[in-house]
């Protein structure tokens, strides 16, 4: 339960918090090894050249004095000699013991000289100073020519091969004890600079590593917030895209629902109408063919002209309600004149006009729009309204087309025949289709149908 919670919270981290947990943890795990390594291996560099340096003096100093031994040891009078060269204070304080190994392990010369001519194994570090290295270690107390001599105190011991003056041949192996304690404050100042050497490097990788990953995690947010956003802008078209989908297929069936009513609307009027008269004119012709007299087949004939007028005038008054005028080359301000007059002579409905801005250009569907918006609000003045208090306003705002008509309603309808027009519905779906809307409202008994339509086209200069 908890490594999953520590994992859940991990994945809620950004790349670059990830990237500080993760290189601290690495950092500290490589640095403390590599520290410990190097600052190992920095020591005993420095211990061996400490130890090479020390060798180099002694084998200057008191090589003169070690040549071949007669008979295979120093006599008293070269020990006594050695002892002058090597027993003076300034050789005394820094190396308080000496001694000269032959190979097969015995002591030619020690400050202690009990232990002159004594074989012991001889040490690795002593077999290979034979070999012409020069060794370097902690001395080891446990070893029986220090045991021999009492040692309670760690030294430096150097094994350095002593050559003979001329041929430069390995005569003996020295062994030189060091004071440890004068090698600590060099061994510590190794170590501190080692260290700080390491922990720098490692600072400035992280820091570099640091940067690039920050610019990295930086770009991946900025990414990420933009496809996050075209991610969310892509919803919204795409429910845009269903929404108007479903706006589509109701418009088509509204269409033809639309066509429908209209077609069984004006078969109805035809019927009704113009129909029933020519029915009853043919009814009169016959009339007239057996009229007795010349008076009787004349007012026969005078009733079918009529009959016959009348038909003619109502199927006029219905093609002039399906049939625009010629508005291709017409301003919005014309076809808005255009509008009333026609329901001006067919209804005889007068507005109040007020036009501001009109003067742009537009493609025949806007205007188509405009038009029979104008035709179907003042043929609801006629059928359900007063025309004594309507009014049209029609206006240009920010490239948007704006048409009222007000009106009164009536308390009651007139008994008039109601003429079939379009209708609000069919208005919507027309305006629609081009990007506008179209409203109805009524309050305090007066009606209020507005259109408002977007125009891309640029105002004129």
């Amino acid at each position: 339960m908890y490594l999953h919670s520590i994992a859940r919270w991990w994945r809620k981290q950004n790349l670059t918090v990830q990237f500080v947990i993760s290189a601290c943890v690495v950092m500290i795990a490589a640095t403390i090894p590599t520290g410990l390594l190097i600052g190992d291996l920095a020591e005993k560099n420095a211990l061996y050249h400490r130890a090479a340096a020390t060798a180099l003096f002694m084998d200057n100093v008191v090589a003169p004095y070690l040549q071949s031994p007669a008979g295979g040891a120093y006599s008293a009078s070269e020990l006594e000699q050695i002892d002058v060269v090597l027993n003076k204070p300034s050789l005394m304080d820094r190396i308080p013991h000496f001694e000269v190994w032959q190979r097969d392990g015995t002591i030619l010369y020690s400050r202690s000289r009990p232990l002159v001519g004594v074989t012991f194994p001889l040490p690795a570090p002593a077999a290979r100073a034979f070999e012409g290295e020069v060794e370097v270690s902690i001395a080891d107390l446990g070893a029986g020519e220090h045991q021999s001599r009492g040692f309670k105190t760690r030294y430096l011991e150097i094994y350095a091969p002593l050559h003979e003056l001329g041929t430069g041949r390995i005569l003996a192996v020295m062994e030189l004890h060091e004071d440890v304690e004068v090698f600590a404050a060099t061994a510590h100042q190794v170590r501190m600079k080692t260290w700080l050497v390491v922990l720098a490097a490692m600072a400035a990788l992280f820091g570099c590593m640091f940067l690039i990953v920050r610019r990295g995690a930086r770009t991946i947010d900025l990414q990420t917030a933009e496809l996050s956003r075209q991610l969310e802008t892509t919803h919204r078209l795409a429910e845009r895209n269903a929404e108007l989908h479903g706006k589509a297929v109701e418009s088509a069936k509204l269409r033809v629902q639309l066509h429908e009513n209209l077609l069984r609307s004006f078969g109805a009027d035809l019927h009704d109408g113009p129909a029933q008269l020519l029915a009853y004119a043919s009814l009169k012709v016959e009339s007239a063919r057996r009229a007795r007299n010349k008076v009787t087949r004349d007012a026969q004939l005078a009733d079918l002209e009529v009959k016959l007028r009348e038909a003619q005038d109502d199927i006029r008054d219905m093609a002039s309600g399906l049939v625009l005028p010629e508005i291709d080359q017409l301003s919005l301000d014309t076809v808005v004149e255009e509008a009333l007059s026609f329901s001006e002579r067919r209804f005889g409905v007068s507005a109040q006009l007020v036009m501001e801005n009109l003067k742009v250009s537009c493609s025949r569907d806007h205007k188509m729009c405009l038009y029979r918006f104008l035709q179907e609000g003042l043929n609801n003045v006629w059928n359900h309204g007063t025309s004594e208090a309507t009014f049209v306003t029609v206006e240009l705002r920010e490239h948007n087309l704006f048409a009222t008509v007000r009106n009164r309603v009536a308390a009651a309808d007139r008994a008039r025949r109601a003429r079939r027009g379009l209708g609000v519905t069919a208005l919507k779906v027309r305006a629609e289709s081009l990007g506008g809307s179209v409203s109805l409202a009524i309050s305090h008994h007066v009606a209020e149908l507005r259109l408002v339509l977007p125009l891309r086209e640029d105002v004129d200069a």
